[in-house]
C-alpha cells in the first residue's frame, strides 16, 4: 500500500528523462523501462509475501489434553442381607454380614466360582455369589484358596446315668388289705441302658434289687406297696428308691401318713 507514491515518482522521473533534450538512445530508454518495470512488480506483489531468504515458520495447532481414563474397581453389592464367612461354604463360621445394597471391594473368587473373596472390616471374608451382584469385573478374577475347614468336633460320649427321680402317692389293695399305701417312682435317664435300684422304707427295711431297661433317654415309672396296718394310721412313714447302677445314688423319698384299711 505504501509503494504507490514511489511508483508515481518514478513515472514522473521517466517522463522527464524522455522529454529532455538528452540524446535518445536504446540504452537509456531500455534502462528507464526496466527500472519502471521493477518498481511496478515490487509494488504489485502480495502484501504478505515473505521476504526472500526467510523461511516461514510452520503453524502448529495447540495440543488437546487427553482425558484420564475413568477408574473402575471391582465391587460386590448385596442383593439381600448376606452373611460373610471365613471360608467358601456355610460350614465356615460367620464373621460379618452385608446389609442389602451395601458394597465391598472384590478381591478374588474360589475355584468353583461360587463364592467371592472380599475385603471386609479391615480383613477379608467370603460371600456367596448368589447373594450379591458384582460390577466392574476385570477380564479375569484371581482364584483364592480358602482356609482349611476347622476340625469337626468329636462328640464326647455321654455317660449313662439317672438324672432324676420324682414320686407320687396313691392307695391300692395289697396282701389282703384294702387301700394300702402305694408309691410310684418316676425314673429319668439320659440315654439307653439298664438301671438297677432297691426300695427303701422308713423302718429301715429294703426290698430286693430290681431293674428297668431304657431303650433311649426318657422316664419310666416303677411302684411298690406297703401293707401298713391300720394301727399306723396318722403316723408319718416314707418310701423311696436307691439307684444302685449306674449312679449309686439316693434320690430321696415320698412321705405319707396313710395306712391300710383293715
Amino acid at each position: 500500500m505504501h509503494k504507490w507514491p514511489q511508483i508515481a515518482a518514478a513515472l514522473v522521473v521517466i517522463a522527464s528523462i524522455l522529454a529532455c533534450s538528452i540524446p535518445s538512445g536504446d540504452a537509456v530508454t531500455g534502462a528507464a523501462t526496466a527500472f519502471a518495470q521493477t518498481l511496478t512488480a515490487q509494488a504489485l506483489g502480495p502484501p504478505s509475501a515473505t521476504p526472500a531468504g526467510i523461511t516461514p515458520s510452520p503453524t502448529t495447532a495447540a495440543p488437546t489434553a487427553a482425558l484420564p481414563p475413568t477408574a473402575c474397581s471391582p465391587i460386590v453389592t448385596a442383593n439381600v442381607n448376606a452373611n460373610i464367612r471365613s471360608g467358601d461354604s456355610t460350614e465356615y463360621e460367620i464373621v460379618g454380614f452385608l446389609t442389602m445394597a451395601q458394597t465391598a471391594p472384590l478381591m478374588g473368587r474360589n475355584a468353583a466360582d461360587s463364592w467371592w473373596y472380599i475385603a471386609y472390616g479391615g480383613g477379608h471374608g467370603w460371600i456367596a455369589k448368589s447373594t450379591v451382584t458384582a460390577s466392574c469385573l476385570p477380564a479375569s478374577v484371581a482364584v483364592v484358596a480358602p482356609p482349611p475347614l476347622p476340625p469337626t468336633p468329636v462328640p464326647v460320649p455321654v455317660e449313662f446315668a439317672v438324672t432324676g427321680v420324682s414320686y407320687s402317692f396313691s392307695q391300692a389293695d395289697y396282701g389282703g388289705h384294702n387301700d394300702c399305701p402305694m408309691v410310684s417312682a418316676n425314673i429319668t435317664a439320659n440315654g439307653a441302658g439298664d438301671v438297677t435300684y432297691t426300695w427303701t422304707r422308713s423302718d429301715n427295711a429294703t426290698g430286693p434289687t430290681l431293674s428297668v431297661h431304657f431303650g433311649s433317654a426318657g422316664t419310666q415309672s416303677v411302684s411298690t406297696n406297703w401293707a401298713l396296718g391300720s394301727v399306723w394310721e396318722g403316723t408319718e412313714h416314707w418310701l423311696g428308691i436307691y439307684i444302685d447302677n449306674p449312679n449309686h445314688q439316693d434320690f430321696g423319698h415320698n412321705s405319707f401318713t396313710d395306712a391300710c384299711d383293715g
